[in-house]
């Protein structure tokens, strides 16, 4: 689990993303907090991916209109209606295809590597999109995100 990444979403490399069932988190991952805009680039890599992967959408937003119209724009599932990510109780609301491994991708090393490590699957994460328009709780936990990741980083640079 790598707790900083180089690539946005867009970016990352599709060969290792094959026959795989994702949990796809949306805010920060796929655009900024609480847009519902999404680049054509992004729609692309999806649809690429939905030809060999099992995909969920993951967002612990409650703004039930915003999540809609991005579940009718992807023609994809949002995972966590009831629970919220990082609750491993959320692979009670799906069904997955337990022939393949699973993966979350995702920009919060805290709710999307912690949602990983809670239902045994590899963490990828992503850059992490900014609208500069964010909520001030939003910035403080994108500031303690980071802060931990890099902390990390360096333990694991430093052998300990």
């Amino acid at each position: 689990m790598s707790p900083k990444s180089s690539y946005y979403f867009e970016d990352l490399p599709l060969d290792a993303l094959k026959y795989k069932v994702l949990f796809i988190d949306i805010d920060g991952t796929l655009t900024h907090d609480s847009s519902s805009h999404v680049s054509k680039v992004i729609i692309d890599k999806i649809n690429e991916l939905k030809k060999y992967n099992q995909i969920f959408l993951c967002t612990n937003s409650r703004n039930l209109a915003r999540n809609n119209e991005l579940v009718k724009q992807f023609k994809l599932k949002i995972a966590n209606f009831k629970y919220k990510k990082p609750s491993r109780k959320i692979l009670k609301e799906i069904h997955i295809d337990t022939d393949r491994s699973l993966v979350v991708i995702g920009d919060k090393f805290l709710i999307d590597g912690l949602f990983a490590k809670n239902i045994g699957a590899e963490f990828i994460m992503t850059k992490r999109y900014l609208s500069g328009k964010e909520f001030l709780k939003i910035k403080l936990f994108n500031f303690v995100d980071d802060m931990v990741c890099y902390l990390l980083r360096f333990l694991h640079l430093a052998g300990l």
